[in-house]
């Protein structure tokens, strides 16, 4: 079992946003282990066909005639059409970027949504803010030129890629500024959050003699220079920074523009709440943990594995552990033992990852926990 896009089996989750809880999930599989064994024995498709038919009708695991691509999306569809008849409705929606799950729910009833009212779509802010890093990037490639080095060979290298430049710690230090402006301006309004993003930007490109007004939107806890100014103190010289910008006026505005692009009000908006995917990956750990990625599984032993994840993830661990129901309740010698059974299984899996699968050995089933859907629901 591994992960990939090119997974047989897919899983869905619904987490509710505030409490965390897992309200519901679906599992997709467009791959039947006996309907493969069974056409290649038969090497007939009309005798194929007239077994599944008659003989193996309610027995396939195959619930999905599609590609794994398109799993996401349809085990929302299939979550959110069920969802009044559980007794919610999901009205809120976290995901990271162009999520297909979230354009096939908004598509749902002709485009009227799946309540007749429009989902609404909240932003994951640890992966909006990814996007700054992803966007300057992607910048410094654009700029590469052809150079011709002393011993004639001729390189392609970036106009931006040099010292006080972008940098791959430069950049990475641009994407924390803006993941911070962000967090620390939950529950404000656009005006104030964009504010504080674009003072990271300032900070960054401010000289030694070009006045104050670069850090006059900054916070005194982070900035120096900020705490200089609000103190009546002499102003540190630049040099100081550890981080920060030295563009030609053409490239400065370039980044300025990927600012102003990564802080329009429609994302802003979609940010304001601060909500992250970490309960998501949480429970994608969870049952990562109770598969084994390198042995074969049907869809059955994954819905017992999702099952029992849902279950210690709501309830916890103790409260659905068997043993400690029939009368053997965890003390410290247990647990103990048990983690140190766990690191020989993890020590054996790892030892089985470096020597690879033997061919022909067995069938490594694909697997992918596609990006957990998190709501709010409205009972």
């Amino acid at each position: 079992m591994t992960r990939g896009h090119k997974s047989h089996i897919g899983a869905g989750f619904v987490i509710e946003m505030t409490t965390g809880f897992v309200m519901d999930f679906e599992l997709l599989s467009n791959f039947c282990k006996s309907c493969s064994t069974k056409k290649k024995q038969l090497n007939d498709e009309e005798k194929f066909e007239e077994w599944r038919k008659n003989v193996h009708v309610g027995m396939c695991q195959a619930n999905f005639h599609g590609l794994s691509g398109r799993m996401e999306a349809e085990c929302a569809i299939r979550m959110w059409g069920r969802s009044e008849n559980l007794g919610f409705q999901y009205t809120t929606f976290l995901s990271d970027g162009d999520s297909s799950a979230f354009t096939a729910v908004t598509a749902m009833n002709n485009g009227a949504g799946p309540y007749n009212v429009q989902v609404e779509k909240e932003e994951c802010v640890n992966h909006v803010k990814k996007r700054m890093g992803t966007r300057l990037r992607k910048l410094k490639e654009e700029l590469k030129e052809e150079k011709v080095t002393k011993t004639g060979k001729v390189i392609r290298r970036s106009v931006v890629g040099g010292k006080h430049q972008l940098t791959d710690s430069q950049i990475n230090a641009l994407q924390q500024y803006y993941g911070k402006a962000i967090k620390d301006s939950i529950g404000t309004d656009y005006i104030t959050m964009k504010k504080n993003i674009m003072s990271g930007f300032l900070h960054a490109i401010s000289r030694d003699g070009d006045g104050n007004h670069h850090h006059l939107q900054c916070n005194p806890s982070w900035c120096v220079f900020k705490k200089a100014l609000d103190n009546n103190e002499p102003m540190p010289s630049h040099n100081i920074m550890k981080n920060y910008l030295r563009l030609e006026k053409k490239y400065e505005d370039r980044v300025k523009a990927i600012y102003h692009d990564l802080s329009t009000p429609a994302l802003l908006a979609r940010c304001m709440k601060g909500h992250t995917q970490n309960r998501n990956e949480g429970l994608h750990s969870k049952l990562w943990l109770h598969q084994n990625k390198a042995k074969f599984a049907g869809l059955n032993r994954v819905r017992f594995m999702s099952q029992l994840t849902i279950l210690n993830h709501n309830l916890g661990y103790e409260s659905t552990h068997f043993i400690a129901h029939i009368g053997f309740p965890s003390t410290a010698e247990r647990i103990k033992t048990m983690e140190k059974d766990g690191q020989k299984a993890e020590n054996l899996h790892a030892s089985n990852r470096r020597r690879g699968p033997q061919e022909g050995k067995s069938l490594h089933l694909q697997i992918t926990s596609q990006a957990a859907l998190t709501f709010d629901v409205k009972a």
